[in-house]
C-alpha cells in the first residue's frame, strides 16, 4: 500500500478505528520508528484517521496508485 491508493477495509477494522465507511483513500505514510513499518494516515469518514501499519492485514486495494 502506498500513498495515493483507495482501499477497503475490513468491517472489524472499522469497527476498531469507530470508522463508519470501508472506504478510504491513504494521504500519508508516518514513520513509526524503532525499525517498524510506518503507520498510515487515511482519509476517511471526511476527516484524516492515523491507522497503524497492521492496517495492511486487514485492507484491500481498490485502485493503486501511478
Amino acid at each position: 500500500m502506498q500513498v495515493g491508493d483507495l482501499i477497503h477495509i475490513n468491517s472489524l477494522a472499522c469497527r476498531v478505528y469507530g470508522l463508519r465507511s470501508n472506504v478510504g483513500l491513504i494521504v500519508e505514510t508516518i514513520s513509526s520508528g524503532a525499525g517498524y513499518p510506518p503507520d498510515y494516515e487515511i482519509l476517511i469518514d471526511g476527516r484524516k484517521v492515523l491507522v497503524g501499519y497492521a492496517i495492511k492485514d486487514s485492507a484491500k486495494v481498490i485502485n493503486a496508485s501511478r
